[in-house]
């Protein structure tokens, strides 16, 4: 699909751009998650940046579990060996954690608040700084 709002502003300077949106000197454009539609906000609306991280606390338990019981089984006289391949374990589901974690940014205008799409927890990070810039550098007029 052709990205039509982006083509609409053709003049306007590109500050950032990845999966989550595009963002200009006087407005953000958001992409959604089907790619389908697209929203234009103006800078001067925008209250707060927030980035909302999504995380499995879940499998960091599970890795801790695993850990312990590989530390158990290395200090046992009775392990069996299973010190190794239980650490093994705990690693996977320790990278998995990290593999899984993801982000949005969340605009607030008004009393609405407009998410993006997810993403990585440093693409999230990245659009939201330079949202914030944007901002400051649009009310500081440089």
């Amino acid at each position: 699909m052709a990205n039509t709002a982006l083509d609409a502003l053709a003049g306007e300077e590109i500050l950032e751009s990845n999966s989550l949106g595009t963002v200009m000197k006087h407005c953000v454009l958001l992409r959604a998650a089907d790619t389908q539609s697209e929203a234009v906000i103006s800078l001067d609306v925008i209250s707060s940046v927030k980035t909302i991280k999504i995380t499995f606390p879940g499998l960091l338990v599970i890795a801790g579990s695993a850990f312990l019981i590989a530390a158990a089984a290395a200090a046992s006289k009775e392990g069996g060996g299973a010190a190794g391949p239980t650490a093994l374990l705990g690693s996977l589901f320790l990278l998995a954690y990290w593999l899984a974690r993801k982000a949005s940014v969340a605009l607030v205008v008004g009393a609405d608040v407009t998410e993006t799409a997810q993403s990585s927890v440093s693409e999230a990070s990245a659009f939201a700084k330079a949202v914030r810039s944007a901002i400051e550098k649009k009310r500081t007029g440089i």
